[in-house]
């Protein structure tokens, strides 16, 4: 069983963690990462939607995915691993009920703390859109949404994130709350070598033996 230890200096800032995890196999080393960063309050890890063209059930294999790993990183979290919407929202004015978007809206009215809040989103905006049509007053709360999608900046573009929900990426967009944009000419920029995975992952029990045997495969 893994022993998780908070900071030594410095305040600990809460997190959300949304990930499409079965998506590619970038996700598994970020929520990996998330889940071990000590200067992280996580408060909780939702599973998203991929649309279906890979999957009809895409949350749902999302959701497996992000079992798994917590199973091989042998911890049991204290905070909520909760579903997202099954699907993108249909307009830009009806949100998709979740639980995802209930954390979101739950942790950002939060009264009794005055640490920011920032909700990380490595797949579609679908949660964070909801959350925003459902509890507008979001937007004027310490939150921060960090987001990788998006075409190459400055123009745009086509993106896989933001393909599987357009809609989304308008209301956020279009909202006050604030937001920081991974685009794909940013994001393609980082990379890693197989070999540098065979070294320093790999040999790291069965948890870093996933994590390089999925992403080869």
């Amino acid at each position: 069983m893994l022993s998780i230890h908070p900071a030594q200096a410095g305040p600990r800032i809460r997190v959300i963690v949304d990930t499409d995890a079965k998506n590619e196999a970038d996700d598994q080393y970020a929520i990996v990462h998330a889940a071990l960063t000590p200067m992280f309050d996580l408060r909780g890890v939702i599973a998203a939607h991929y649309g279906t063209l890979r999957h009809p059930e895409s949350m749902r294999q999302s959701r497996l995915e992000v079992d798994k790993l917590y199973g091989l990183l042998g911890l049991t979290p204290n905070y909520p691993i909760v579903d997202g919407a099954e699907r993108a929202i249909p307009d830009e004015t009806t949100p998709s009920r979740s639980q995802g978007a209930e954390l979101i809206v739950r942790e950002a009215l939060r009264d009794d703390t005055d640490t920011p809040l920032f909700v990380a989103f490595f797949g579609p905006l679908t949660e964070m859109a909801s959350a925003l049509l459902t509890a507008p007053e979001i937007a004027e709360r310490d939150v921060t949404v960090v987001w990788i999608g998006g075409g190459p900046y400055p123009d745009g573009g086509q993106e896989y994130n933001l393909s599987n929900d357009i809609a989304a990426a308008n209301v956020v967009f279009d909202s006050s709350v604030r937001l920081w944009q991974v685009p794909s000419s940013t994001y393609k920029l980082m990379a890693v070598s197989y070999a540098e995975l065979m070294v320093k992952v790999a040999p790291h029990g069965d948890l870093g033996a996933y994590l390089v045997d999925q992403l080869v495969e």
